[in-house]
């Protein structure tokens, strides 16, 4: 559709909205950074990271601890990112626009898979009747109800 085929432009836009990503994900991907420099290990599984803060946010997920909470609704967060993401929900900002039509979204992962409408690309293929689908919770939809798998 609209004449956009090609992935490779669409992912050079996306990297060119990088300044999006440190509002919308932590600064540095823990899965970016070397080996060696992970060296603050949690104690519930093999998880490393490189500075103690970084382990501290990792820990909220083993102990459920959510320490950000929305003053707009009863909602809360194990990270800052997170709540002010979830703001936006209250607030109608949509920063993240696509860059082919007028659209606008809260979510830079929104986005994303908005843009496959564009592209008509479809990455997510089924393993037994290889039908492919824009995104995988069609995929995993098509599993089952067609082949009855969970």
């Amino acid at each position: 559709k609209h004449g956009m085929g090609t992935t490779l432009l669409n992912m050079t836009f996306l990297r060119s909205m990088s300044s999006w990503e440190s509002f919308t994900s932590p600064a540095t991907s823990d899965a970016a950074k070397p080996e060696h420099t992970r060296r603050y290990c949690c104690n519930f599984c093999d998880y490393k990271d490189a500075s103690p803060s970084g382990l501290q946010q990792h820990i909220r997920v083993h102990t459920g601890e959510r320490p950000f909470e929305c003053h707009l609704c009863p909602q809360r967060f194990n990270r800052n990112y997170a709540l002010r993401v979830h703001l936006r929900t209250h607030t109608g900002e949509r920063p993240c626009k696509c860059h082919l039509c007028p659209r606008r979204f809260a979510r830079r992962s929104t986005l994303i898979n908005h843009l496959l409408s564009h592209t008509g690309e479809r990455p997510h293929q089924c393993t037994i009747c290889q039908q492919a689908f824009a995104r995988s919770s069609t995929l995993a939809k098509h599993m089952r109800l067609m082949h009855k798998c969970q």
